[in-house]
C-alpha cells in the first residue's frame, strides 16, 4: 500500500503541474489518513455483497457489526466518518461523467460507489 499511495503522489504532483500550466485551479486532496478507512468500508461493502450471510452488512436482519468495527478501529467520531464517505461517494459518483476515461474505470466507480452507499452513509435505515 505504501508503494502504491507514493505512486499516488508522484501522479499528484504532475497533475498540480499541469492544471498550473493551464490555469485551472481545482486541487487534488488526498487525505493519506484517511484513504484506509474508506478502503475497509469499502471491502466490508463488498464481503457483504458477495456474502451477506457472514455477518458482513447483514441490513436485511438489522446487523451493524461492520459499522461498529469500523468505528472502533479509529479515534475518529461517527459523524466525521460519515462525512468522509460521503465526500468520496460524492466524487465516485462524477467519475462515469469524465469524458475521456476508459470504461473500466467507469465500472469500478460505480462499484465501489455501491459498496460505499449503505447504511449510515446512505441515510437510509434497514
Amino acid at each position: 500500500m505504501e508503494s502504491a499511495l507514493a505512486g499516488l503522489r508522484q501522479i499528484r504532483r504532475s497533475l498540480f503541474q499541469q492544471q498550473r500550466r493551464q490555469d485551472i485551479m481545482f486541487p487534488v486532496w488526498m487525505e493519506f489518513e484517511l484513504i484506509g478507512l474508506v478502503e475497509r468500508w469499502t471491502e466490508m461493502g463488498q464481503m457483504a455483497e458477495v456474502a451477506p450471510s457472514k455477518g458482513f452488512g447483514s441490513q436485511a436482519a438489522g446487523d451493524r457489526s461492520d459499522w461498529t468495527d469500523l468505528c472502533s478501529n479509529t479515534s475518529l467520531d461517527e459523524g466525521d466518518i460519515v462525512r468522509v464517505l460521503r465526500r468520496t461517494l460524492d466524487f465516485l459518483s462524477q467519475v462515469p461523467h469524465v469524458p475521456h476515461i476508459s470504461e473500466q474505470l467507469r465500472n469500478n466507480a460505480r462499484q465501489a460507489s455501491s459498496w460505499i452507499n449503505r447504511f449510515p452513509v446512505n441515510e437510509m435505515s434497514p
